[in-house]
């Protein structure tokens, strides 16, 4: 094998990398930009010829990887390297001065990239458990103790749980949530109501009412991928939560319950205005239960909120997992894959 092998190799091998790379951001991740701009790398990397004589390569065939990829992270992490390693490979093979700055350029575009892919990566490994049953756990509501109640979760398909008590002390409530965030499977979320020095602490996110900590000022001391959720009891208070990039929002009550006796009731009419307009995952919450989740489906909601009704059943965990699945399958009839919204270009030959 020559000089032209492993300039060969190379490019297929950065055009690999690069082609993953642009299906996770346009399939998986659903980010335009991110999308056209491994695209346009791609692009720009030379066209070569098939490779003929695979079985003359060491690294071939015929040597054992493993190279089991157990998430999006680690599939990013491999082609991303495998796509800078390449473009290094040929930016030291080329002898012409302005192509080997071309080269360099890719290789710096593609570091850049990586890095975006990354955050932009692990944000979707955390937003997109923001589905199915949210289970809310009220110690207030709820006669099992702690411990029971996380084991059952721990067994349940449920993404997302939330802590929530509005009567004990903000100790009990950091001691309590402490105790959960240590039982609770690292794979489920967990959002903390109202107290955003715990959530911070504990959390992955937050859960605010209209009148408790100042919508507008929550994005400037919380992390970027930090999950804000919002009541609201209405069209308009939807759309002010949106402008103050909520993760979700939670519409109710619909239902009459004990947990929130003071509200007024929202109709399943409203709901269906809400998930219509905004943008955001929408949480329907309030005396919701399975004679009349139906009613709620009807609606475009991504959750539906439970406090007592799974508590009150006979088999906690089977009801949990039984709404969840009901959930689901109503999320997978909605789901839409992105779509690039311009034709894609031929490839070209780059310059170099």
């Amino acid at each position: 094998m020559s000089k032209s092998h492993l300039i060969n190799a190379n490019i297929h091998r950065a055009k690999e990398g690069a082609r993953v790379l642009e299906d996770i951001a346009r399939f998986l991740l659903r980010d335009e930009v991110l999308f056209r701009q491994i695209r346009e790398i791609r692009h720009r990397i030379q066209i070569s010829a098939p490779i003929y004589d695979t079985k003359e390569d060491l690294g071939g065939m015929g040597l054992m990887e493993d190279n089991v990829r157990f998430n999006i992270i680690s599939t990013i992490q491999a082609n991303a390297l495998r796509l800078q390693e390449a473009l290094r490979v040929l930016e030291e093979m080329e002898s012409i001065s302005s192509n080997k700055q071309l080269i360099k350029e890719l290789r710096y575009q593609a570091y850049n990239l990586h890095a975006k892919l990354y955050y932009t990566a692990s944000k979707y490994l955390k937003w997109h458990l923001v589905e199915g049953l949210y289970l809310i756990i009220d110690t207030d509501v709820i006669s099992y103790p702690i411990e029971e109640i996380i084991e059952i979760i721990n067994q349940s398909s449920v993404n997302i749980v939330q802590y929530r008590n509005k009567s004990a002390s903000k100790k009990n409530i950091f001691k309590n949530a402490y105790k959960i965030k240590q039982q609770l499977d690292r794979n489920k979320l967990l959002i903390i109501n109202d107290h955003i020095d715990i959530a911070l602490d504990l959390g992955d996110g937050i859960h605010l009412g209209q009148n408790d900590y100042p919508l507008e000022r929550i994005r400037n001391i919380v992390p970027d991928d930090f999950i804000l959720g919002i009541s609201c009891h209405s069209l308009k208070e939807a759309r002010r939560a949106t402008q103050f990039d909520a993760s979700y929002i939670a519409i109710g009550c619909l239902f009459e319950t004990k947990s929130k006796n003071d509200l007024t009731p929202v109709s399943i009419h409203e709901l269906q205005k809400v998930c219509g307009e905004v943008s955001v995952p929408v949480c329907a919450i309030g005396g919701i239960n399975i004679n009349n989740v139906d009613q709620v489906l009807t609606a475009d909601i991504k959750m539906a909120a439970l406090i007592s009704y799974v508590w009150k059943t006979d088999n906690p965990l089977k009801a949990i997992n039984d709404m969840h699945k009901k959930i689901m399958r109503c999320n997978d009839l909605q789901t839409v894959p992105f779509r690039s919204t311009n034709n894609e270009k031929a490839e070209k030959t780059p310059a170099w």
